[in-house]
């Protein structure tokens, strides 16, 4: 993805199939795409789309009731 989009890899997991799965953006969250990998190294396209947005997550500190 990092030709005309010029996206990267900004979350990655394992999904309960066995199936790598991967987030990719741009850097100014113009555009982003899922990939789906499965371990015989084959990928699929899952999604894409525009205007990305990262969810900032706050640190409690531990001992601080929510």
């Amino acid at each position: 993805m990092g030709g005309k989009y010029r996206e990267s890899p900004v979350a990655v997991g394992l999904a309960s199939n066995g199936k790598l799965l991967e987030v990719l953006t741009s850097e100014d969250g113009s555009t982003w795409t899922i990939l789906l990998t499965s371990p015989n190294g084959i990928s699929c396209l899952f999604a894409a789309g525009s205007s990305w947005q990262p969810r900032l997550l706050a640190v409690v500190p531990s001992g601080v009731p929510l």
